[in-house]
């Protein structure tokens, strides 16, 4: 994707010793510079001058949510240190590679390197997945529930309508009735009763779009936050095609239940009587349209009843501990400033410490990762008490995730 100013990264711009180098995200463009041309100028990040060589467009995503993008930049140490593994890569597939067939060819590549280097390579392998796979996998089965939910009162308001279609085709019998004495032909009059049902259920789709924008809003909130930027919830042209598409094929598929009823009609006995003649299969046909809609909201209800069942549930689980009155809160410190273990470990102490004299604070805490946070990102868990494992043993796991590693996380009690 074109940056809207500047240039892109280059290959040159990662070899070790290159200029530091970002480039600004569109949000954060406007929120810092006011749109101005940025070029050339000089970021602090981290305690480090980066120059900005250009400026993302507005509709850039990224697996991540970013405001700056940087190089790599890894050192030549670094760049032959075959034990670190915590490198995610994503990559775009050539024309008709399928994901199975990168996932066999990458763990053919990590055997091999289990082969070649079994003190860091050994024990471990890759996983391939589509990108979009991996971010809607703990989205997934809600989406599929709500779609459920949706398609379930969209049936009932087609049955609805179907069912006032019908009561309001019986109430026009004499005039279609009068259409046909007069020479009209039964086709064209269906032609017109589908022509009127069909542009009823366009103007129910015009009025149904504002609502798609307003509910868009707070559909998006029940996203991960950390994944809210790159399954962003719009309203956009396929939206509305299928807004459309959905509502001329439910106005085609219920109006053609009017429109034939009003064709079999007996012209002789609705021209006398100026109603239409009563047949069983008319009640019966009606009938089964209300035992539809009342069996669809059923079991719409029932659905709802059983996830809020579930949620609850869920809430009620015993987690081990009490987290009533327990406050959270992240720190991305400067890797630059806080290069060695002893000054990170020296800063968390002394924010603890000032946090715990905080009035109504009992207790202070730090941690690598909350408890179950799905971007916890761990390496390399040991059992206190037995033998250090070696290369592949399996006492040894690993477990990764596309979040950044948090430095350090500290919860406070009120």
């Amino acid at each position: 994707m074109k940056p809207v100013l500047g240039r892109e990264f280059q290959s040159g711009d990662d070899r070790p010793g290159a200029a530091p180098v970002v480039l600004l995200s569109y949000g954060n463009w406007q929120r810092w510079f006011g749109g101005d041309r940025v070029l050339g100028k000089s970021l602090d990040i981290s305690g480090r001058s980066f120059t900005i060589i250009g400026v993302l467009p507005r509709t850039f995503r990224f697996y991540e949510a970013a405001g700056l993008y940087t190089p790599l930049g890894l050192g030549a140490d670094e760049m032959q240190a075959r034990g670190a593994h915590s490198i995610r890569v994503i990559g775009r597939l050539k024309p008709g590679i399928t994901v199975e067939q990168a996932r066999a060819e990458m763990i053919t590549i990590a055997h091999n390197l289990a082969k070649e280097y079994p003190a860091t390579n050994l024990g471990t392998s890759v996983e391939v997945m589509g990108l979009r796979d991996y971010l809607v996998q703990d989205t997934r089965p809600a989406l599929f529930v709500l779609m459920g939910a949706v398609v379930f009162v969209f049936l009932i308001a087609c049955v609805n309508v179907a069912n006032l279609l019908l009561a309001r085709g019986a109430a026009r019998a004499r005039e279609m009735a009068m259409r046909a004495a007069l020479g009209a032909k039964w086709s064209r009059l269906i032609r017109q009763l589908l022509t009127e049902s069909v542009v009823l259920a366009i103007v129910a789709g015009c009025l149904a779009v504002p609502i798609c924008f307003w509910a868009s809003g707070g559909l998006g909130r029940l996203l991960p936050e950390d994944r809210r930027e790159m399954l962003s919830v719009v309203v956009d042209g396929r939206v509305l095609a299928a807004t459309l598409l959905c509502s001329v094929v439910a106005g085609i598929a219920f109006g053609l239940v009017p429109a034939f009823r009003a064709s079999r009609q007996d012209l002789t006995e609705t021209l006398k009587s100026g109603k239409t003649s009563t047949e069983p299969t008319d009640s019966r046909f009606r009938g089964a349209l209300m035992l539809a809609e009342v069996a669809l909201a059923l079991m719409l209800l029932s659905g709802a009843g059983l996830m809020l069942r579930s949620i609850h549930n869920l809430l009620d689980v015993n987690a081990g501990f009490d987290s009533s009155h327990l406050l959270s809160m992240h720190l991305a410190l400067s890797e630059r400033k806080y290069e060695k273990p002893a000054e990170l470990s020296n800063f968390i102490d002394a924010a603890l410490q000032r946090i715990e004299v905080v009035p109504g604070v009992d207790t202070a805490a730090a941690a690598t990762w909350m408890p179950f946070r799905s971007e916890a990102w761990l390496d390399s868990i040991y059992i206190e008490g037995q033998p250090f494992p070696g290369p592949g043993s399996s006492r040894r796991f690993i477990t990764t995730s596309l979040a950044q590693l948090s430095l350090a996380r500290c919860g406070f009690r009120c």
